[in-house]
């Protein structure tokens, strides 16, 4: 509907209202690039592009210049220049294959096709003296299109800027209003009030729009989408869902076969990721029972995967609500990589069968309580590992507690990082007999090293005679001195629990030394902050090898948040590559040296002599480089100009090198206990040579008998031990 209003001679203004996501971008970028293409030569400023943040115009910029750079009849053609506040150090002069021009005497002294801006630079373009030459070719006719992306933003005061700074564009290139096809877009207006909108953007842009030129999504009923293709009742059999592969361990191909065969019963032919093999797969999908039914039940909103397939189960060849919810995934994985051609009036195009959006919905795991409870073994419930057998406890929000009658005692789970102990932590001066439940003050004690902070395990601490033994009550929060009490004193309660505290001595401060295994500041409070959650998630999914666009866009309420957060999701991811890298490299070598891995793990991934999928020296340094020593002059440089002399490559390629072999050793030493590792994942084990030691001990067997009296009687057995 966009290239209909936006490609004729009689081109239209237009508002693209459309959810994120769904194309509103490529809705004018082609119109305006073909405009461009049809009057090159044509000297003047021919498209004016209005962002509301600089971070937008600079994606968008990026994008421009890859489509110019890969399009023949663009490239070396067009021109884009981005004018914004934000200097450069190292501007760029001319069109690159991921950047447009910013150099500011170039843009003056040749002015680009397309300008891309903010409204408050495009206000200082209008009226600086040494800006007066950027407008210099445009005489009434030049400037063709006017878009303002994500115009909602642009309410109260900003608007009337905005619908101001319209006006006076116009009067200063002597550009009639009604010749200026203006473009809109937004992501969260159109549907609801078209009467509203159309009065708002007629006002910005001084023209009368219609009902007619607001462009929405639509939507078309199961039955238009389906068509008149034949549904078959194939239905997927137990025998193929055994044989499903692994998605952790099988490439993106020998999956999807696997679910063709699934699904259909046989491979979709074709070549994998071909059109011709993508449109076949959608006419498999069109014709198959299940997918015709998703596509009912999802018909007029969106649904949980859970409700799907409760939904689904009744024709499902499974027992359980778990095996349909993985076969309603496996489907969807199916659908994600079908694709159908088809014709916009005239146009070829080539389009997703349906646009694939997943949302996971995650509650910070904060303020986590559990309630003082006899622990007993239950293998479904939500748990929390206590001691060496598996022993379970319900964690709840205590935020929830609040709406719920005689809960007892709840209190927050303090847990070793290296032996996963567990117990309770609480709040309790000498003079009281009452175990604290306040959050605040619990949190301040713990982590104050407050000796008010008690701890309350219920296994006894192994080998120690420094613990007390007490009866905890989980009604009243009493604390009894005799440990072998069936009723709380204080309450009547028979929920009482026998718990061990260890004994901090004389000293003025507690520490968080665990008394199990005695690991240095090893006790935590469980729980798990969002950034920690969503940096999780962030590398399990760049991590897979079934994803190959790695792109993150992250909203946050605040600068300061989202300055914590870019450097908290590049720290983790960059550790997350390393490791991949790491395990890649051992995998193929299995088993290997720790000397022979540091000196493999670096020709593994940038020399194709001995990886063909080995990076090239540009796309290994940027892959590998730490987030720490991005500061790099040469590494700057390459991130502003895209390129490096030979000489800066090699000496920024031995630097990322010698830092890559680091990590490695670093991996396998003192960082292999700390967090998500290679080896506490049980992704790779790691182990001695025993062979080597006892050939070395076989070697010094003899001297140690001749040289050392007290050692005569040593043998070779007791070497060996």
């Amino acid at each position: 509907k966009a290239f209909e209003h936006l490609q004729s001679s009689k081109a239209k203004s237009l508002i693209v209202a459309a959810g994120t996501g769904s194309g509103k971008t490529e809705c004018f970028l082609y119109p305006v690039l073909d405009y461009c293409r049809q009057r090159v030569g044509e000297r003047g400023i021919k498209a004016v592009f209005v962002y509301p943040m600089n971070a937008l115009a600079t994606d968008q910029a990026r994008r421009l210049a890859n489509v110019i750079h890969s399009t023949p009849s663009l490239n070396g053609k067009l021109t884009v220049a981005m004018y914004v506040g934000e200097r450069e150090e190292n501007p760029c002069m001319r069109m690159e294959p991921d950047r447009v021009v910013t150099d500011r005497r170039t843009i003056r002294s040749s002015p680009p096709d397309i300008l891309l801006t903010n409204y408050k630079m495009l206000d200082f373009l209008l009226i600086r003296p040494q800006d007066h030459q950027l407008w210099r070719f445009n005489d009434p006719d030049s400037l063709r299109f006017l878009v303002v992306d994500e115009i909602h933003t642009f309410d109260g005061a900003q608007g009337t800027d905005l619908a101001c700074l319209i006006r006076r564009l116009c009067s200063r290139l002597k550009t009639a209003s009604e010749n200026l096809v203006c473009i809109g877009t937004s992501a969260t207006m159109g549907e609801d009030d078209k009467e509203g909108v159309i009065e708002y953007v007629s006002k910005i842009f001084n023209q009368r729009f219609e009902i007619g030129q607001i462009v929405s999504e639509s939507r078309q009923s199961p039955d238009q989408f389906i068509g008149d293709t034949l549904v078959n009742s194939y239905l997927p059999s137990i025998e193929h869902l055994s044989k499903v592969a692994d998605p952790a361990n099988c490439t993106t191909e020998e999956l999807i076969r696997s679910l063709e065969i699934l699904f259909f019963g046989e491979k979709v032919q074709g070549e994998f990721q071909s059109d011709k093999w993508k449109d076949a797969l959608s006419k498999h999908l069109k014709g198959n029972l299940l997918f015709v039914n998703l596509i009912r039940k999802i018909a007029d909103t969106p649904d949980s995967v859970k409700d799907i397939a409760q939904y689904l189960l009744p024709i499902l060849p499974v027992d359980t609500l778990q095996e349909a919810t993985d076969l309603v995934n496996h489907l969807i994985t199916l659908i994600s990589v079908a694709g159908q051609s088809g014709s916009t009036k005239g146009y070829n195009d080539y389009r997703p069968l349906l646009d694939v959006k997943t949302h996971l919905w995650i509650r910070e795991l904060r303020r986590m309580v559990a309630p003082v409870k006899r622990i007993k073994h239950n293998s479904e419930s939500t748990a929390i590992v206590s001691g060496d057998e598996p022993e379970y406890v319900e964690l709840t929000y205590s935020d929830d507690l609040a709406s719920q009658n005689d809960t007892g005692v709840h209190l927050p789970l303090i847990r070793c990082r290296e032996c996963h102990v567990t117990g309770w932590l609480g709040v309790k001066s000498n003079v009281e007999a009452c175990v604290q439940q306040d959050l605040s003050e619990i949190y301040n004690s713990f982590f104050s090293s407050s000796l008010k902070a008690v701890l309350l395990f219920p296994k006894a601490v192994p080998n120690s005679t420094k613990q007390l033994e007490n009866a905890f009550c989980g009604k009243c929060g009493n604390l009894h001195g005799d440990p072998e009490v069936s009723r709380c004193h204080r309450c009547n309660s028979d929920n009482v629990v026998k718990v061990y505290r260890p004994e901090q001595g004389k000293s003025k401060y507690r520490n968080n030394d665990c008394p199990f295994c005695s690991a240095k500041d090893a006790l935590v409070i469980i729980g798990a902050r969002g950034s920690s959650l969503l940096s999780v998630a962030l590398s399990q999914t760049f991590g897979s090898q079934h994803n190959s666009d790695h792109k993150l866009i992250a909203f946050s309420d605040n600068v300061q948040d989202a300055a914590h957060r870019a450097g908290f999701f590049s720290a983790r991811t960059a550790q997350t590559n390393v490791r991949a890298a790491i395990y890649r490299t051992i995998a193929e070598n299995d088993p290997i040296a720790l000397d022979e891995l540091l000196g493999k793990i670096v020709d593994t991934w940038s020399n194709p002599d001995v990886n063909p999928e080995a990076f090239e020296e540009l796309r290994f340094i940027s892959e590998f480089i730490a987030p720490d020593r991005q500061w790099y002059r040469d590494f700057t440089e390459l991130k502003n100009r895209g390129t490096l002399t030979e000489t800066k490559v090699s000496q920024l390629h031995n630097l990322v090198s010698k830092r890559m072999r680091w990590d490695a050793f670093a991996e396998f030493g003192f960082r292999s206990v700390i967090g998500l590792t290679l080896e506490r994942t049980k992704a790779v084990a790691v182990g001695f040579q025993t062979d080597l030691v006892y050939k070395a001990c076989e070697s010094i067997h003899t001297r140690l008998q001749q040289e050392f009296e007290g050692l005569r009687a040593i043998n070779e057995s007791s070497t060996r031990s």
